[in-house]
């Protein structure tokens, strides 16, 4: 497991059941099946709080990252994946699209150019293809929650926003019967642990990926774990 990066923002984890649930059930393994190991972020900033877990699963690819990469910021990010979305546009566009002022749009450009993550043609610009630069296969967020089991769907439901897989953790109960058809409603997963076992009680829906910049986000961390 790793930790998040300092470029991530992790705060210090709080002592207390929940971070006792969810260390016993990183101990016992993660039970989602992948061809490559994930890197593990626990409690990374993200714009819409701190998920407890986050687990990124990456392609089985080598990545070249250079230095005009490493450096991108949240700006650079937001404006890639408003490329991976509409896939080609100009600075004129761009400016009118994204609200920032020509000067902006072409210093972020720019950044994105000599990231080699973008290229240009004339005045048009093209994003590279998906596969040769976003090399997360999948993001699996987890909330773990000891009872209040309705707060952690609501957080989950957050993590949809850049996971492509949201689920809660709680311990072995006896109330899923009530539990799973509203978690099932919303696309959120469930996962119970006893302390020896983790259930995958309802999966969670697979989302598409970038489901945001806060996907790149993490994708980039990835990188810069097993790259940089």
């Amino acid at each position: 497991m790793r930790s998040a990066p300092p470029l991530a923002g992790k705060r210090k984890t709080r002592p207390g059941p929940e971070a006792d649930l969810l260390d016993r059930f990183l101990r016992n393994g993660l039970p989602f099946e992948a061809r490559t190991q994930p890197v593990v972020f626990k409690e990374p900033e993200m714009p819409t709080g701190f998920p407890d877990l986050v687990a990124v699963y990456p392609s089985q690819r080598k990545f070249v990252l250079n230095s005009f990469r490493t450096e991108l910021t949240a700006q650079h990010l937001k404006l890639l994946y408003h490329f991976s979305t509409v896939r080609s546009s100009d600075l004129k566009s761009l400016s009118k699209k994204l609200s920032y002022s020509p000067a902006k749009i072409a210093m972020l450009v720019n950044g994105l150019l000599n990231s080699d993550l973008i290229y240009s043609k004339g005045e048009r610009i093209y994003l590279r293809s998906l596969e040769n630069i976003f090399a997360t296969k999948k993001i699996v967020s987890i909330e773990a929650k000891i009872s209040k089991w309705q707060d952690a769907i609501y957080q989950a439901i957050a993590n949809t926003w850049f996971a492509s897989h949201s689920y809660i953790l709680l311990p072995d109960m006896k109330s899923f019967d009530l539990i799973n058809p509203r978690a099932r409603a919303v696309g959120v997963g469930v996962l119970s642990f006893d302390g020896k076992k983790t259930k995958i009680l309802v999966p969670a829906k697979n989302l598409k990926l970038p489901g945001s910049y806060g996907s790149w986000m993490l994708n980039e961390w990835t990188l810069r774990h097993l790259f940089g």
